[in-house]
């Protein structure tokens, strides 16, 4: 990370990936219920059914992505993304009791909420997450090619308790070998992490506690051992996080695994409410709130700007 020019004046780096050219990001309609779906619409805004898939089935979903990604030809890339948000936290549940007011100014500062974790509740989340993805894999969404995470140890948790035992259970339903493992090694990315600074909740841990607690994990992302972002004194700027976002969308798309013609997995990226926001403005999906251990799913175009 370079240093500062004046060290009174925060700097907000980017893990950056190199492109070419500049890449702009679209979501598109017709794939998931989400795209469209409205307060009156309640079994959408968590766990839907089918993840909220629009088509009768997952055979039927995959045909018309390889028909989009026709249209779309060379002009671009077409990817499907689930973007994971956390299970509750230790920190959701402390903002729901105080107050938005009093957590921004004062619980949120507290030593005690540091790299927040998972609560039993968000525990329990994951778990019926877990289960759900398996059901949804084994009739057809198929296997993701990769499994991106945030590095705070609550979206780093979440990974695991959905993942970890999906391949053991698919093995078993297809008749293969007993085995205990992620479908793909999940990387750490540090551009996946919340808005930082101020909020102890969003530190993260240094790398090395990080590969000592996940051993299974790839953290050659994160450049820096201890947090090089994370302040106490200014919290990160939204336009920042979007352009971190966009950067991130910019890695995934540049995947070999993403956009081909016959190509049927899907990258699931495990973050925060912030992220899924961002993802939001940056490829122009409508509104939508994601509650911590829900998620969202999307398929999303990359075309580059001429």
């Amino acid at each position: 990370m370079p240093v500062p020019a004046d060290a009174n004046q925060p700097q907000h780096p980017i893990t950056h990936f190199t492109q070419p050219r500049a890449l702009e990001f679209k979501a598109l309609p017709g794939f998931f219920r989400q795209y469209e779906a409205s307060p009156a619409d309640p079994d959408v805004w968590l766990l839907p059914p089918a993840l909220g898939r629009v088509a009768q089935s997952w055979e039927a979903f995959w045909a018309e992505v390889e028909r989009t990604r026709a249209q779309i030809g060379n002009d671009g890339k077409v990817g499907v993304l689930i973007l994971q948000r956390h299970g509750e936290g230790i920190h959701n549940v402390a903002e729901q009791k105080y107050g938005k007011e009093a957590w921004d100014s004062y619980y949120s500062k507290l030593p005690m909420y540091r790299d927040a974790a998972l609560t039993t509740y968000g525990v329990e989340q994951m778990q019926e997450m877990s289960k759900e993805m398996k059901k949804e894999i084994v009739t057809g969404l198929g296997m993701p090619s990769t499994i991106l995470s945030s590095p705070l140890s609550r979206c780093l948790n979440t990974t695991r308790i959905i993942w970890e035992n999906i391949t053991e259970s698919y093995a078993e339903d297809a008749g293969g070998a007993h085995r205990k493992s992620f479908p793909q090694v999940p990387h750490v990315w540090e551009n996946l992490r919340e808005e930082y600074g101020v909020h102890t909740c969003d530190e993260r841990r240094s790398r090395t506690e990080l590969q000592t607690l996940f051993p299974s994990y790839n953290f050659t992302d994160l450049k820096v051992d201890d947090d090089p972002f994370w302040t106490p004194n200014e919290r990160e700027p939204l336009s920042h996080v979007d352009e971190r976002v966009r950067d991130a969308f910019g890695h995934m798309f540049s995947l070999k695994q993403v956009g081909e013609s016959t190509g049927r997995g899907f990258i699931s990226v495990v973050c925060h409410g912030g992220i899924v926001e961002s993802a939001i403005r940056i490829t122009g999906h409508p509104d939508f709130c994601v509650l911590p251990g829900g998620l969202l799913p999307m398929v999303v175009v990359a075309q580059y700007v001429n």
